[in-house]
């Protein structure tokens, strides 16, 4: 995968589809569940517009990497790899928190050959934008909460369906960034010890003994 590919899938992955989600959730509030604050879509159709909706999705990532730090404390400290040797598959503890703080120098020592077909960059963009997207949700769910307390703030059934629905979809989308956290991490793993053993490999091949 050449690296303006990987750029895109990172642009679009985390912060494009994350961005127009919390861009969503603020139409739908102020369109929906508080109509007094409903505002004339043609009020977007030129550069204002754009660059409101491309800094809505620059905050989204940046509240997304807070978040992150955040919760990363929450996550699984342990979780469960798989190292292949001399055809055999063995079953490793790994140190969540030791590779995950390792996630920028592996990818900085990333070659195309250790991730042909992407899957690795796939998985730290689908990671991210998990990440990014509960962002949005917590953006929806808190400023209803704070439209609540404005003179044209009116609680009634679209609110708590509002609510309902970010909460759900809140819960949901935190359940699976923990799974995602545990792909990723077990996917880091392996990349460094493809990298490490790459490096451990000498010059002539004839002479090299894999581990």
């Amino acid at each position: 995968m050449n690296p303006f590919s990987s750029l895109t899938i990172w642009i679009v992955l985390a912060t494009i589809i994350p961005g127009l989600i919390t861009v969503a959730c603020i139409f739908i509030i102020i369109n929906w569940v508080f109509p007094l604050y409903s505002i004339v879509y043609s009020q977007f159709n030129n550069w204002c517009g754009f660059s409101i909706i491309v800094a809505v999705m620059v905050v989204t990532q940046t509240l997304g990497m807070l978040l992150g730090r955040i919760l990363n404390k929450t996550y699984p400290k342990k979780t469960v790899g798989f190292k292949i040797a001399n055809s055999t598959v063995e079953e490793v503890e790994i140190d969540t928190k030791d590779v995950f703080r390792s996630l920028y120098c592996v990818i900085s020592n990333f070659k195309e050959e250790d991730d042909k077909h992407g899957h690795i960059q796939r998985i730290i963009g689908q990671y991210f934008l998990t990440l990014n997207s509960l962002v949005s949700y917590l953006l929806g769910f808190f400023i209803v909460i704070g439209l609540l307390f404005t003179p044209k703030g009116i609680y009634t059934i679209r609110v708590i369906i509002f609510l309902s629905g970010m909460i759900s979809l809140g819960v949901l989308t935190y359940i699976t960034l923990r799974i995602r956290y545990c792909v990723l991490i077990e996917s880091l793993w392996s990349i460094r010890n493809i990298i490490a053993d790459r490096n451990r490999k000498p010059k002539d091949p004839k002479n090299y003994i894999p581990s």
